[in-house]
């Protein structure tokens, strides 16, 4: 494991992910929808809203990943937002996608997604708070 995958990565909710974190380190969780191994993608997915992620650093040739099988598995993933260009089935024009280049990927079937997504809204709610400059002189 590299030093650059245990720098900080901002936890934030898939359907809060933007062009916006272009380039950020963001931690995301969600349920494995899809995979394609040969290709080394997986599709997560919270609250109808899916994120590509693209596992191939992840993953170790020595190692059995039985889980990225399972549909609905809850995992974590760490790494870098990109948004590409890409034309989706029939379509002539390019779309924006957003892909996650995973640094990490972890199975957490004991993480409970809602609780997760609470605690990023009430993180993100406590850092909008302007802070109290005046002090207490009773």
């Amino acid at each position: 494991m590299s030093l650059d995958s245990l720098d900080f990565a901002a936890a934030v909710r898939i359907s809060s992910l933007s062009s916006g974190f272009k380039s950020k380190k963001v931690r995301v969780a969600g349920r494995l929808q899809a995979h394609d191994l040969e290709h080394s993608m997986i599709v997560l997915e919270d609250k109808d809203a899916p994120l590509l992620v693209d596992i191939s650093l992840c993953l170790n040739g020595r190692a059995s990943y039985p889980w990225l099988r399972e549909r609905n598995t809850i995992v974590m993933a760490v790494g870098y937002l990109d948004v590409v260009d890409m034309i989706i089935e029939d379509n002539t024009e390019p779309v924006p996608t957003m892909i996650l280049n995973a640094l990490v990927i972890i199975e957490r079937r004991d993480l409970d997604l809602d609780v997760w997504n609470s605690a990023i809204d009430a993180f993100d709610k406590a850092k909008s708070k302007p802070r109290s400059t005046s002090a207490n002189t009773h």
